[in-house]
Protein backbone atom coordinates (compact mmCIF):
# COMPACT_ATOMS: atom_id res chain seq x y z
CA UNK A 1 0.00 0.00 0.00
CA UNK A 2 1.33 3.45 -0.90
CA UNK A 3 1.77 6.10 1.77
CA UNK A 4 -0.84 8.44 0.29
CA UNK A 5 -3.37 5.59 0.33
CA UNK A 6 -2.64 5.05 4.01
CA UNK A 7 -3.41 8.72 4.64
CA UNK A 8 -6.74 8.34 2.84
CA UNK A 9 -7.48 5.23 4.91
CA UNK A 10 -6.88 7.04 8.20
CA UNK A 11 -9.16 9.90 7.10
CA UNK A 12 -11.78 7.32 6.09
CA UNK A 13 -11.55 5.60 9.47
CA UNK A 14 -11.76 8.89 11.35
CA UNK A 15 -14.89 9.90 9.41
CA UNK A 16 -16.55 6.54 10.03
CA UNK A 17 -15.78 6.78 13.74
CA UNK A 18 -17.56 10.13 13.95
CA UNK A 19 -20.52 8.79 11.95
CA UNK A 20 -21.03 5.66 14.02
CA UNK A 21 -20.53 7.21 17.46
CA UNK A 22 -22.80 10.18 16.75
CA UNK A 23 -25.53 8.44 14.77
CA UNK A 24 -25.69 5.13 16.69
CA UNK A 25 -25.55 4.08 20.31
CA UNK A 26 -22.56 1.98 19.34
CA UNK A 27 -21.20 -0.49 21.92
CA UNK A 28 -18.88 -3.47 21.77
CA UNK A 29 -17.28 -6.05 24.03
CA UNK A 30 -14.32 -8.44 23.68
CA UNK A 31 -14.31 -11.97 25.05
CA UNK A 32 -10.50 -12.20 24.83
CA UNK A 33 -7.61 -10.01 23.78
CA UNK A 34 -7.08 -10.08 20.01
CA UNK A 35 -3.90 -11.51 18.49
CA UNK A 36 -1.43 -9.15 16.87
CA UNK A 37 -1.01 -9.22 13.09
CA UNK A 38 -3.17 -10.02 10.09
CA UNK A 39 -6.56 -11.58 10.74
CA UNK A 40 -9.95 -12.02 9.11
CA UNK A 41 -12.98 -10.52 10.86
CA UNK A 42 -16.18 -12.43 10.07
CA UNK A 43 -19.63 -11.35 11.25
CA UNK A 44 -23.33 -11.38 10.53
CA UNK A 45 -24.73 -8.62 8.34
CA UNK A 46 -28.13 -7.18 9.42
CA UNK A 47 -27.72 -3.75 7.77
CA UNK A 48 -25.69 -1.90 5.18
CA UNK A 49 -23.43 -0.15 7.71
CA UNK A 50 -21.99 -3.37 9.19
CA UNK A 51 -18.94 -3.03 6.95
CA UNK A 52 -17.96 0.10 8.90
CA UNK A 53 -17.86 -1.24 12.46
CA UNK A 54 -14.64 -3.33 12.26
CA UNK A 55 -12.80 -0.40 10.67
CA UNK A 56 -13.84 1.82 13.58
CA UNK A 57 -13.30 -0.70 16.38
CA UNK A 58 -9.98 -2.32 15.51
CA UNK A 59 -7.75 0.68 15.10
CA UNK A 60 -4.55 -1.37 15.48
CA UNK A 61 -5.35 -3.03 12.12
CA UNK A 62 -5.52 -1.74 8.58
CA UNK A 63 -8.71 -3.43 7.37
CA UNK A 64 -9.82 -4.11 3.82
CA UNK A 65 -13.53 -4.86 3.63
CA UNK A 66 -14.92 -7.11 0.90
CA UNK A 67 -17.78 -5.07 -0.55
CA UNK A 68 -20.21 -6.28 -3.21
CA UNK A 69 -19.21 -5.11 -6.66
CA UNK A 70 -22.54 -3.36 -7.36
CA UNK A 71 -21.81 -0.87 -4.56
CA UNK A 72 -18.86 0.30 -6.64
CA UNK A 73 -21.32 1.49 -9.30
CA UNK A 74 -22.05 4.59 -7.16
CA UNK A 75 -19.47 7.24 -8.18
CA UNK A 76 -18.81 8.63 -4.67
CA UNK A 77 -18.66 5.17 -3.10
CA UNK A 78 -16.31 3.96 -5.84
CA UNK A 79 -13.99 6.92 -5.25
CA UNK A 80 -13.84 6.40 -1.47
CA UNK A 81 -13.48 2.62 -1.67
CA UNK A 82 -10.77 2.86 -4.32
CA UNK A 83 -8.74 5.48 -2.43
CA UNK A 84 -8.88 3.43 0.78
CA UNK A 85 -8.05 0.11 -0.95
CA UNK A 86 -11.21 -1.79 -0.10
CA UNK A 87 -11.77 -5.03 -2.02
CA UNK A 88 -14.41 -5.48 -4.70
CA UNK A 89 -16.25 -8.73 -4.04
CA UNK A 90 -16.86 -10.28 -7.46
CA UNK A 91 -19.04 -13.36 -7.72
CA UNK A 92 -18.94 -16.30 -10.10
CA UNK A 93 -16.00 -17.27 -12.30
CA UNK A 94 -14.33 -13.87 -11.72
CA UNK A 95 -14.33 -14.31 -7.91
CA UNK A 96 -10.71 -15.54 -8.03
CA UNK A 97 -9.69 -11.91 -8.59
CA UNK A 98 -11.20 -10.91 -5.23
CA UNK A 99 -9.52 -13.84 -3.48
CA UNK A 100 -6.11 -13.01 -4.93
CA UNK A 101 -6.35 -9.37 -3.94
CA UNK A 102 -7.51 -10.32 -0.43
CA UNK A 103 -4.66 -12.82 -0.06
CA UNK A 104 -2.13 -10.19 -1.13
CA UNK A 105 -3.30 -7.81 1.60
CA UNK A 106 -3.17 -10.55 4.26
CA UNK A 107 0.38 -11.45 3.26
CA UNK A 108 1.34 -7.79 3.72
CA UNK A 109 0.14 -7.97 7.33
CA UNK A 110 -3.19 -6.24 6.80
CA UNK A 111 -6.58 -7.58 7.89
CA UNK A 112 -9.88 -8.32 6.14
CA UNK A 113 -13.53 -7.91 7.10
CA UNK A 114 -15.94 -10.40 5.50
CA UNK A 115 -19.64 -11.23 5.79
CA UNK A 116 -19.87 -15.06 5.51
CA UNK A 117 -23.61 -14.80 4.82
CA UNK A 118 -22.70 -13.20 1.50
CA UNK A 119 -25.31 -10.44 1.76
CA UNK A 120 -27.52 -8.58 4.18
CA UNK A 121 -29.49 -10.97 6.45
CA UNK A 122 -32.22 -10.03 8.91
CA UNK A 123 -31.42 -10.24 12.63
CA UNK A 124 -33.70 -13.28 13.04
CA UNK A 125 -32.57 -15.08 9.88
CA UNK A 126 -29.87 -17.71 9.37
CA UNK A 127 -28.39 -19.11 6.18
CA UNK A 128 -25.58 -21.27 4.82
CA UNK A 129 -22.16 -19.64 4.79
CA UNK A 130 -20.04 -18.75 1.81
CA UNK A 131 -16.66 -20.49 2.09
CA UNK A 132 -14.01 -18.28 0.44
CA UNK A 133 -12.90 -16.82 3.77
CA UNK A 134 -11.93 -20.30 5.00
CA UNK A 135 -9.57 -20.79 2.05
CA UNK A 136 -8.06 -17.34 2.70
CA UNK A 137 -7.46 -18.03 6.41
CA UNK A 138 -5.73 -21.35 5.71
CA UNK A 139 -3.72 -20.05 2.76
CA UNK A 140 -2.51 -16.90 4.57
CA UNK A 141 -2.15 -18.72 7.93
CA UNK A 142 -4.17 -16.10 9.82
CA UNK A 143 -6.85 -16.47 12.51
CA UNK A 144 -10.55 -15.84 12.07
CA UNK A 145 -12.18 -13.40 14.50
CA UNK A 146 -15.96 -13.98 14.80
CA UNK A 147 -18.22 -10.96 15.39
CA UNK A 148 -21.82 -11.17 16.59
CA UNK A 149 -23.88 -8.08 15.71
CA UNK A 150 -27.20 -7.23 17.32
CA UNK A 151 -29.57 -4.43 16.32
CA UNK A 152 -33.33 -4.66 16.91
CA UNK A 153 -35.45 -5.00 13.76
CA UNK A 154 -37.56 -1.98 14.82
CA UNK A 155 -34.36 0.08 14.85
CA UNK A 156 -33.98 -0.52 11.11
CA UNK A 157 -35.90 1.08 8.27
CA UNK A 158 -36.28 -0.03 4.68
CA UNK A 159 -35.12 2.21 1.87
CA UNK A 160 -35.24 1.54 -1.85
CA UNK A 161 -31.86 2.09 -3.48
CA UNK A 162 -31.50 2.47 -7.24
CA UNK A 163 -28.26 1.81 -9.03
CA UNK A 164 -26.79 0.96 -12.44
CA UNK A 165 -24.72 -2.19 -12.76
CA UNK A 166 -23.24 -3.77 -15.88
CA UNK A 167 -25.42 -1.63 -18.13
CA UNK A 168 -28.70 -2.35 -16.34
CA UNK A 169 -30.77 -0.47 -13.76
CA UNK A 170 -31.76 -2.12 -10.46
CA UNK A 171 -33.86 -1.24 -7.43
CA UNK A 172 -33.14 -3.09 -4.19
CA UNK A 173 -34.47 -2.89 -0.63
CA UNK A 174 -31.70 -1.92 1.79
CA UNK A 175 -31.91 -1.65 5.57
CA UNK A 176 -30.48 1.39 7.34
CA UNK A 177 -30.31 2.16 11.09
CA UNK A 178 -32.58 4.72 12.71
CA UNK A 179 -30.96 7.66 14.47
CA UNK A 180 -29.50 6.62 17.85
CA UNK A 181 -30.36 2.97 17.28
CA UNK A 182 -28.67 0.59 19.71
CA UNK A 183 -25.96 -1.38 17.93
CA UNK A 184 -23.99 -3.97 19.88
CA UNK A 185 -21.04 -6.00 18.62
CA UNK A 186 -19.62 -8.94 20.58
CA UNK A 187 -16.12 -10.09 19.59
CA UNK A 188 -15.49 -13.79 20.08
CA UNK A 189 -12.37 -15.89 20.55
CA UNK A 190 -10.05 -16.38 17.61
CA UNK A 191 -10.52 -19.48 15.43
CA UNK A 192 -7.33 -20.97 14.03
CA UNK A 193 -6.99 -23.46 11.20
CA UNK A 194 -3.45 -24.56 12.11
CA UNK A 195 -4.08 -28.15 11.08
CA UNK A 196 -4.26 -26.97 7.48
CA UNK A 197 -1.04 -24.89 7.58
CA UNK A 198 1.18 -27.86 6.73
CA UNK A 199 0.16 -27.76 3.10
CA UNK A 200 -2.89 -29.98 3.38
CA UNK A 201 -5.50 -28.87 0.87
CA UNK A 202 -9.04 -28.21 1.98
CA UNK A 203 -11.69 -29.89 -0.15
CA UNK A 204 -14.81 -27.86 -1.04
CA UNK A 205 -16.79 -30.00 1.41
CA UNK A 206 -14.31 -29.34 4.23
CA UNK A 207 -14.36 -25.61 3.49
CA UNK A 208 -18.15 -25.61 3.63
CA UNK A 209 -18.23 -27.54 6.90
CA UNK A 210 -15.76 -25.13 8.53
CA UNK A 211 -17.59 -22.09 7.13
CA UNK A 212 -20.94 -23.32 8.51
CA UNK A 213 -19.33 -24.03 11.87
CA UNK A 214 -17.89 -20.52 12.01
CA UNK A 215 -21.24 -19.01 11.05
CA UNK A 216 -22.91 -20.96 13.88
CA UNK A 217 -20.41 -19.41 16.29
CA UNK A 218 -21.26 -15.98 14.88
CA UNK A 219 -24.98 -16.62 15.43
CA UNK A 220 -24.28 -17.72 19.02
CA UNK A 221 -22.40 -14.45 19.59
CA UNK A 222 -25.32 -12.56 18.06
CA UNK A 223 -27.70 -14.15 20.58
CA UNK A 224 -25.34 -13.31 23.45
CA UNK A 225 -25.19 -9.73 22.20
CA UNK A 226 -29.01 -9.64 22.18
CA UNK A 227 -29.13 -10.85 25.80
CA UNK A 228 -26.57 -8.25 26.88
CA UNK A 229 -28.66 -5.52 25.25
CA UNK A 230 -31.84 -6.81 26.95
CA UNK A 231 -30.17 -6.70 30.39
CA UNK A 232 -28.88 -3.17 29.87
CA UNK A 233 -32.28 -1.62 29.07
Amino acid sequence: MKSYSLAYYFIYRFGLRILLTLYLRFRFRFKLRLPVGAKIFVGNHPMVWDVFSPVVMFRQDIIHTLIEDQIWSFPLARLILSLTNQVKMIRGVESVRSLRESLAWLKRGHSLAVAPEGERTSVAEARAATRGFVWLAAKARVPLIPLGVWIAEDDLYLKKVRYHYQGRSYTVDSFFPRFRARYFLLVGEQIRLDRYYDGKHLSPQERQEIADEVLNIIYQLKEEAKQICAKSR
